[in-house]
């Protein structure tokens, strides 16, 4: 429980007028940020690749963790459509299992060319609907040319042809969507493309970076410790999982956004400057390394 007429899940900000209000974690409300923010399902699709012959399956997963944005409301139902129409349980070249935080839809012996074009998720709770798609069901041919499944970076990358791309969900408990070609190389042969990973980052950076996009400059020295203190544990290398090109990306955003608040910050603040310190040396890490290489390149 929160102490009474205090901030629960934020700040206490003081105005130059002197009245004291409290500037709300992302996830929460009320004018002691004392309410959980509750929102419809946050979710994301993938899959939707395979040989023909066999069985394709498509993922509906819902992002469970703090995403900067508030709580999303369990249960969640989901439901499928295939081009438009509610998948019916009466179809038996289908399947669909659902579970706790996420859904399967699977195509039983797959014919080529696919059937279906555009396979798309809803998932609803008491906060509201959301949905989300795959626009390219692919059926490969029996015998035609393929990048073969891969399993790599902690991804199972499906079999994919030439000139297309495969999208799987973010590795190492990152959030997002990661995405990987198979690509003509200039000799005229084929191959896998470096992944990219950009739209993969922490959880816990997109909930700072939500909270310092929503606090202001005016307002971000106030709770520098805080900030500085998740900053360096969002960035942390632990277990010898580097971060990907998106945790490179949004932390370099966050250090843009608080480098001018460097500037304003107080002698007493001189712990959070050496902190700031930490968290630079900690992106350049040589086990970022491989995140560096591929940054410029994938934005």
């Amino acid at each position: 429980a929160c102490p009474a007429n205090q901030c629960c899940q934020g700040n206490s900000i003081t105005s130059p007028s002197g009245n004291n209000t409290c500037l709300c974690d992302p996830n929460y409300t009320g004018k002691f940020c004392d309410t959980p923010l509750k929102i419809p399902p946050i979710i994301e699709v993938f899959g939707g690749i395979g040989v023909e012959g066999s069985v394709i399956t498509i993922t509906c997963s819902l992002i469970t963790r703090n995403y900067g944005l508030g709580n999303v409301t369990m249960p969640v139902n989901f439901t499928w459509e295939l081009d438009g129409k509610l998948i019916s349980s009466g179809n038996t070249t289908l399947s669909v299992t659902n579970f706790e935080n996420f859904s399967e839809l699977k195509l039983l012996s797959a014919v080529y060319p696919s059937p279906y074009r555009v396979a798309t998720c809803i998932s609803t709770n008491d906060n509201g609907s959301t949905r989300a798609e795959i626009r390219n069901v692919t059926v490969i041919r029996q015998g035609a040319i393929s990048c073969k499944s891969d399993n790599y970076e902690n991804v199972v990358w499906q079999t994919t042809p030439p000139s297309s791309t495969t999208f799987q969900k973010c590795p190492y408990g990152t959030i997002g969507m990661a995405k990987r070609g198979c690509i003509y190389f200039a000799n005229t042969s084929f191959g896998w493309d470096q992944p990219n990973f950009l739209n993969c980052a922490r959880a816990q950076l997109r909930l700072l970076n939500s909270w310092i996009t929503k606090s202001g400059k005016s307002t971000r020295p106030a709770a520098v410790d805080q900030i500085v203190n998740t900053f360096l544990s969002a960035v942390s290398i632990s277990n010898g999982i580097p971060l990907l090109t998106g945790d490179l990306t949004m932390a370099t955003t966050i250090m843009q956004k608080l480098s001018t608040d460097i500037q304003s910050f107080s002698e007493a603040q001189l712990k959070a400057r050496l902190t700031i310190a930490t968290i630079a040396q900690t992106l350049l890490h040589q086990n970022n390394a491989p995140g560096w290489v591929y940054i410029n390149r994938q934005s």
